[in-house]
């Protein structure tokens, strides 16, 4: 069965994005630099909603009955899958930032100096 045209478009838009990340991230790693380090946290919201929209427009397809549920599903792994290797590239950039400046980001985005051992808001 043939991928639905709206499926197929976010999943290639998907696939060039964790691309682009991880590309962005292993730059940053091999040159410490943290401006491309700290771009790929916005970058990841790109992919957050661009996995989002792969779920509404399955869930869409699914209910409209355009679309194997088996082959859906199949779909979402591998909308998940490229999410996952954004999550990564995130994690190379907050690691290269540490690297650099010795400020571990923090779950909400703020940072702290790990050498004082303090929390900077």
């Amino acid at each position: 069965m043939e991928l639905p045209d709206p499926i197929r478009r976010i999943i290639e838009q998907m696939g060039r994005q964790a691309g682009i990340q991880l590309r962005l991230a292993l730059e940053a790693f091999a040159e410490s630099d943290c401006a491309r380090a700290m771009a790929l946290e916005d970058m990841d919201d790109v992919m957050d909603d661009l996995q989002r929209e792969l779920f509404r427009t399955i869930f869409a397809l699914g209910r409209a009955d355009e679309a194997g549920l088996q082959q859906m599903v199949q779909v979402a792994l591998v909308g998940r899958y490229y999410e996952r290797m954004a999550d990564h590239a995130v994690n190379i950039g907050e690691r290269v930032t540490y690297m650099v400046t010795g400020e571990i980001p923090g779950p909400d985005g703020a940072s702290s100096d790990d050498s004082l051992g303090i929390r900077l808001d």
